[in-house]
């Protein structure tokens, strides 16, 4: 075959099988009014495979952060700590008072299969909405999305061991918070066939066929 048709078929390939996606963000974008100690959550991977590879969390005070996981909706799961299981956890000195600033909160590495939709509590703690609690607005729930990710929320862990999570709750709440994830390799079928790989494809089944008519 010719170096440009084979040049061709190349980036055609690349077009069609993708690497994985640059990185990427959610916000919820509220303004908080409260806060305790933590926020449910859920993400929907619409059209393809997703990892998570970081969030950002409204705190105000200290605190060891953990964030939790559940296959399927964390609603009317907020109290069953059985199917629920930690992610990872980081240390984070936050704000203080009435705070809106978001702290990077670098715990990851989840997979969301695309259709399927997975529940988050991310989880500080505490005893008070202004010395050490998770942020959110109250009163109200909050969904926001892209072409490949949707957040619903949500409600607050809060009641009970204000240090132990899975043990009381309040709804409707909305974190105020950021999510970080990248779209795993392979066709995104909200963007369709890429044009120039199936130009590709065409060239090298042409190519193939003419060289073997010269042979």
């Amino acid at each position: 075959m010719r170096p440009f048709l084979r040049a061709l078929a190349v980036a055609g390939a690349v077009a069609l099988f993708p690497s994985p996606l640059p990185a990427a963000t959610l916000a919820t974008g509220v303004v908080t009014d409260g806060g305790c100690e933590g926020a449910f959550f859920d993400l929907t991977a619409k059209v393809a495979d997703l990892r998570i590879t970081g969030f950002q969390t409204n705190l105000v005070g200290t605190a060891n952060v953990r964030v939790y996981y559940k296959a399927g909706t964390y609603q009317g799961f907020e109290n069953d700590p059985s199917l629920w299981h930690l992610l990872g956890s980081q240390t984070i000195a936050g704000g203080a008072g009435v705070s809106q600033v978001l702290f990077p909160l670098d715990v990851g590495g989840l997979v969301v299969p695309a259709g399927q939709t997975y529940g988050f509590l991310v989880y500080s703690g505490g005893n008070s909405s202004t010395v050490l609690a998770t942020r959110y607005r109250v009163g109200t729930n909050v969904t926001v999305e892209d072409p490949l990710l949707r957040l619903f929320g949500g409600s607050s862990s809060c009641g009970g061991d204000p240090q132990a999570p899975f043990d009381g709750s309040l709804s409707p709440r909305a974190w105020h918070g950021v999510v970080a994830y990248v779209a795993l390799a392979g066709q995104i079928p909200a963007l369709g066939p890429a044009p120039l790989a199936v130009l590709a494809l065409a060239v090298l089944a042409a190519g193939a066929w003419f060289s073997r008519r010269r042979a």
